[in-house]
């Protein structure tokens, strides 16, 4: 996204209300690191962590001042407004921040993937 500030604007203004809404529950990101989940599910769940960590990114040869932290804002107006509770959050970003350590993971994360998110 770092190349295209309009794009990553967009993506992380409409991306946000779906992980809101996939974060008020835990138990989904939390079953797939847990149990036997099929290579497409766990794909899935390294594209999440990489979108999530990208959206956070700013760069400020491309975007302009006031987006920094778009991402942020957002997701954390979208989970008020949808009244996700504080412990589902933090139990998913917990579960997030875990996917990297999933042993059935075929593609390792850097160490720029796990600063981002």
């Amino acid at each position: 996204f770092s190349g295209d500030s309009n794009f990553q604007k967009f993506v992380a203004i409409n991306v946000a209300s779906s992980l809101a809404h996939l974060f008020s529950s835990p138990e989904v990101l939390v079953g797939l690191l847990t149990q036997e989940v099929s290579e497409v599910q766990i794909e899935a769940l390294v594209c999440l962590y990489k979108i999530i960590g990208s959206l956070n990114c700013f760069n400020p040869e491309v975007s302009k001042p006031e987006d920094e932290g778009i991402f942020l804002r957002t997701f954390q107006e979208c989970i008020h407004t949808q009244n996700v509770s504080c412990d589902r959050v933090t139990a998913s970003v917990m579960a997030l921040r875990a996917i990297p350590l999933c042993p059935r993971l075929t593609e390792p994360f850097n160490d720029e993937d796990r600063q981002l998110v």
